[in-house]
């Protein structure tokens, strides 16, 4: 019996007797036409397995449901996923730039105007928000301080 904690399940294409699941480890396993319906990503399970020469390989079969041929676990639900983080509270912006964690329009523009390109990027995502908005800041500042001086 062998235990299986399913990340990936893939059903078999047309014309081909196995799918596949891929465990959280990354082991694949061969999985039987007709037996996809019986597994899930991201459960637990236990099933008879067997290896098998697959050209110049040896590859492990799934050779029965889950809890079938002697197991001694059935499949059990996954575990209750972590908690979101949560971002961090934002500074209050009153618009006059006099130091106490307020920015000028100016400057809120400027933020937003880089903070488009590096999430166009396709390098950051949602929760990374607050930190690139927190890095982007001084350099907004900068660019407006040097248009301001005309540098």
């Amino acid at each position: 019996m062998t235990v299986i904690v399913a990340k990936y399940v893939n059903p078999a294409k047309p014309d081909k007797k196995f799918g596949s699941i891929v465990d959280a480890s990354g082991a694949k396993f061969m999985l039987p036409v007709g037996m996809q319906d019986a597994f899930a990503a991201g459960q637990t399970y236990d099933v008879p397995t067997s290896q098998k020469k697959w050209g110049d390989s040896v590859v492990t079969v799934i050779e029965g449901r889950p809890g079938a041929a002697g197991s001694t676990n059935p499949a059990t639900p996954p575990a209750a996923p972590a908690p979101a983080p949560q971002a961090a509270p934002r500074p209050a912006y009153n618009g006059n730039g006099n130091g106490n964690g307020s920015v000028s329009k100016d400057v809120q523009i400027a933020t937003i105007a880089l903070m488009k390109s590096f999430i166009e990027s396709g390098s950051f995502g949602l929760t990374d928000l607050p930190a690139l908005e927190a890095a982007c800041i001084p350099t907004a500042r900068s660019i407006v301080k040097r248009t301001a001086d005309g540098t």
